[in-house]
């Protein structure tokens, strides 16, 4: 029986899911890394990692094509099992090894990095759209403002983290 949603908008709907739960993992991915391995085993545990996004990410468009043949749904449940394995491994495998220390969280190194970020990120939308009798809106004031302001934000960011006790980025 089919579900009340259509097919289109519910694969849409689980493919956004299933986004967010990769961006979390391959955005954390690497920190989990460093603090689980040891200083001698970090390179290979972050190659290991590396290979194994970009091995998934191949592996997933071939078996995800074959499962579409049987039914379009198989393809949203490939990643179960598979993060299913690895969280037993991580379990089984992992220790805590990393020291904890108490910092203050960098407030105003965090707003102004978001900052950057955000203008970054209008600069790139707004300047791929036509502007004027051009296709690209590069030589847009607007873009040429964002630019111009983006650049501004990350310099005070930049300045902020040289300056706090604890910054957002060390080194």
């Amino acid at each position: 029986m089919e579900h009340r949603l259509g097919g289109g908008l519910e694969i849409i709907i689980l493919r956004m899911v299933q986004a967010i739960g990769g961006a979390m993992v391959m955005a954390n991915s690497a920190a989990i890394i460093t603090d689980a391995f040891p200083h001698n085993q970090r390179g290979l545990a972050l190659g290991i990692n590396g290979v194994s996004l970009l091995a998934g990410s191949f592996i997933g468009l071939i078996l995800g094509g074959v499962l579409a043949t049987v039914h379009w749904r198989l393809r949203l449940c490939m990643n179960v099992p598979i993060g299913l394995i690895a969280i037993v491994w991580a379990f089984w495998w992992l220790r805590e090894i990393g020291e904890r220390h108490r910092t203050r969280i960098d407030w105003l190194g965090n707003i102004t990095f978001a900052a950057g970020l955000a203008y970054d990120t209008y600069r790139v939308t707004y300047g791929i759209r036509p502007y004027g009798t051009s296709n690209m809106g590069w030589s847009s004031p607007f873009v040429l403002a964002m630019i111009a302001g983006g650049a501004a934000v990350l310099v005070v960011f930049v300045l902020v983290e040289t300056r706090v006790k604890e910054p957002m980025h060390q080194t």
